[in-house]
């Protein structure tokens, strides 16, 4: 076990390096899972000003935004009405003319006075809908067009139903992949091609060390640098994380392991291509932006187009998140399928980094 003793006494003297990338793997994880906090929620006032009118919906609408917004009332003027709008007294300004027809009047740049269309847009439309026999139900309407929007806080001392669990675990450990796949690659990566120095690949290729033995010894080097920062950034966010018993930690943390394998067996490919240091730093952060992209580790994946969808099935991070989400929502029958494709993806990646090696050796 040459390679391997020599190999860690590498990752030892470059100790400074390697906690310098631990500490930007625990910002990432630490900023990660306290982004859930409490915030301050205050309920939309709308101003609102209309002019008297004949129509029985449009005295309906009046009453409605008289019960519910800052009401002002105004002569049936359009000028009139495009003067408050400018002057951004009103969010939303409202006339009956001649033809016995609503006009709207809102600034198009304001969020409160898109609100205030829609509200009065709808209150008619449902005013409409709940007709019977040529009779508005105001009433109905009215209760109806209500919008109201329930915020539940998140505190440290709750106990979170099974939703609320669903929606931060799975954000925070789908979120986790793309710094354990930039430090897996940009930290080991970088150890490694600090090893082979031409004096190390010259003792190297001196002694009796054949080639495979060669990228055993190296493999499990790595494999066991990176089970450490696998159970480091789990330990991170096991810390932020309060325990909850109905969580399955087991299934994220075998599926953590096995995507930091296909991650390994990534930089392994990419060291066995990169001409230097630089190479493999830069590109490790390009490829990690495009898995946690195109996999949904920043957008969730649902809300992406269907071509970026379809691309996303040939990365590991894909499945990974998809074990996540089934792991939370209770469903393990298709789990154990996703880490194994994720352990096949870093075989495959590390089988075709040794044959490009074996091709290089070749060579020279």
């Amino acid at each position: 076990m040459i390679v391997y003793k020599y190999y860690l006494k590498t990752l030892y003297r470059m100790r400074r390096f390697l906690l310098l990338w631990m500490a930007i793997f625990v910002f990432f994880v630490a900023a990660n899972v306290m982004g859930v906090k409490e915030e301050k929620y205050n309920e939309i006032s709308l101003d609102v000003a209309m002019s008297k009118g004949s129509s029985q919906e449009y005295e309906s609408l009046r009453e409605y935004f008289l019960e519910n917004a800052n009401f002002m009332e105004i002569e049936a003027s359009v000028d009139r009405a495009k003067e408050l709008i400018y002057l951004g007294a009103v969010d939303i300004a409202l006339i009956e003319n001649e033809g016995g027809q609503i006009e709207y009047f809102t600034n198009p740049s304001s969020n409160k006075g898109r609100i205030a269309s829609r509200k009065a847009k709808d209150y008619l439309k449902f005013l409409n809908i709940t007709a019977v026999n040529g009779e508005l139900d105001k009433e109905l309407s009215t209760k109806i067009s209500k919008e109201k929007v329930a915020v539940r806080m998140y505190k440290k001392d709750d106990k979170m139903d099974h939703t609320l669990k669903a929606i931060l675990y799975n954000r925070s450990f789908s979120f986790l992949s793309y710094p354990l796949i930039l430090t897996i690659m940009s930290m080991l990566g970088t150890a490694i091609i600090v090893f082979r120095n031409k004096e190390a690949m010259s003792r190297i290729s001196l002694s009796a060390i054949k080639h495979s033995r060669y990228h055993l010894e190296m493999f499990l080097a790595n494999l066991l640098a990176m089970i450490v920062i696998v159970c480091f950034g789990y330990l991170i966010a096991f810390v932020f994380f309060r325990y909850e018993r109905d969580v399955p930690y087991l299934i994220y943390f075998v599926n953590i392991v096995s995507f930091a394998f296909s991650g390994l067996g990534l930089m392994y490919l990419l060291v066995n291509i990169s001409p230097n240091k630089y190479f493999v730093s830069g590109s490790a952060n390009i490829l990690a932006l495009i898995f946690a992209f195109f996999s949904g580790a920043f957008v969730p994946i649902n809300f992406l187009p269907q071509l970026i969808r379809s691309i996303a099935r040939f990365f590991p991070m894909f499945y990974y998140i998809k074990a996540n989400s089934l792991a939370i929502n209770g469903y393990s029958s298709d789990i154990g399928f996703y880490i194994l494709i994720q352990l096949l993806f870093g075989i495959a990646f590390y089988l075709l980094g040794v044959f490009i090696s074996r091709l290089k050796k070749e060579k020279v």
